[in-house]
C-alpha cells in the first residue's frame, strides 16, 4: 500500500457517506494498511478482512471469487492493491457487488499501465479506467469516482444503486 491509495480511500471516506459493515478483501499487510481509517465504531460497526492467505491482518482466510458471506451483508466492501494479483477480478467482482447493500460503496486500488510487476505471489494484470468501470458493471454497480494517479495506479468508486423490483402483468 502505497501514500496514493491510502490518501484516496481517506478522500472518498470524507467525501461519500461510507458507513456500516466493512469488508476489506486483500487484507494482508504486504506494505501498510488502512485499518486506522476504520476504527470509529460509531460509524463503522465491523471492519471484517479477508484474504487467501494467511496474515496477522486477516480475520478470514477465503478466495475473493467465492466469498461465504451472505447477499447483501456489507455497506462498503474495499478491494486495495488486489485485482492486479487475481486471476479472475470479473468473478471477484461479481461477488463485491452480491455482498454489498443497495446504496453499499465499493472502493478499489489496482495497477494501471506502466506500474511495475511485481509477483505476490503472482501478477496477473494492468488495468485502465475503462476497465475498472467495466468491472463494476459486472457487479451491478455504478461508478461515482475513477482516476489514474501519477505512480500509474487505477482508483475507482462505486455504489451498488437500488434495484427495482419488475413485476410482470401489472
Amino acid at each position: 500500500m502505497n501514500e496514493y491509495a491510502r490518501e484516496y480511500v481517506r478522500s472518498m471516506l470524507m467525501d461519500y457517506p461510507v458507513r456500516g459493515r466493512v469488508l476489506e478483501v486483500g487484507s494482508a499487510d504486504m506494505n501498510g494498511n488502512v485499518n486506522d481509517l476504520f476504527r470509529d465504531r460509531t460509524r463503522f460497526t465491523e471492519h471484517v478482512k479477508v484474504d487467501a492467505i494467511e496474515d496477522s491482518n486477516v480475520d478470514i482466510v477465503m478466495h475473493s471469487d467465492e466469498l461465504k458471506f451472505k447477499d447483501r451483508s456489507f455497506d462498503c466492501v474495499i478491494c486495495l492493491e488486489t485485482l492486479e494479483h487475481d486471476p479472475a477480478p470479473w468473478k471477484s467482482m461479481e461477488e463485491f457487488g452480491r455482498v454489498l447493500t443497495d446504496g453499499g460503496y465499493l472502493i478499489v486500488t489496482t495497477c494501471g499501465f506502466g506500474f511495475p510487476y511485481h509477483p505476490c505471489p503472482q501478477d496477473f494484470w494492468r488495468f485502465t479506467g475503462d476497465a475498472v468501470e467495466n468491472l463494476f458493471r459486472l457487479g451491478h454497480l455504478d461508478a461515482i469516482n475513477l482516476m489514474v494517479s501519477v505512480n500509474n495506479q487505477v482508483f475507482g468508486t462505486a455504489v451498488r444503486q437500488k434495484r427495482k423490483r419488475r413485476l410482470f402483468g401489472i
